[in-house]
């Protein structure tokens, strides 16, 4: 398995995703460098995974683009109010 800091973007993000978190344009660039997500989701896709992608309406009223495996819709969906914001935090909070 290859050191955290030896992921490419595209494996960085599927790690991410498998872990049950959804991923905007802005939380790639934050947490993985990435500028460009949607060819990163095509990849993954093309590798056999369902991704879903659906726009979200954040509580500032801006709408994104939100990315996430079909696996965990429900959750998703569950938990959509605070996903942009805690799963940032989250994970930053333990790097």
């Amino acid at each position: 398995m290859k050191n955290p800091a030896q992921l490419t973007q595209k494996e960085a993000i599927l790690n991410f995703l498998k872990q049950g978190y959804s991923i905007t344009q802005l939380d790639a660039l934050h947490l993985f460098g990435c500028m460009r997500l949607a060819p990163r989701i095509i990849e993954i896709r093309r590798m056999g995974y369902d991704v879903i992608s659906e726009n979200y309406r954040t509580p500032s009223g801006k709408t994104v683009s939100q990315y996430f495996l079909a696996e965990f819709k429900k959750q998703i969906e569950e938990n959509r109010d605070n996903a942009l914001f805690s799963q940032l935090k989250t994970v930053m909070d333990s790097k």
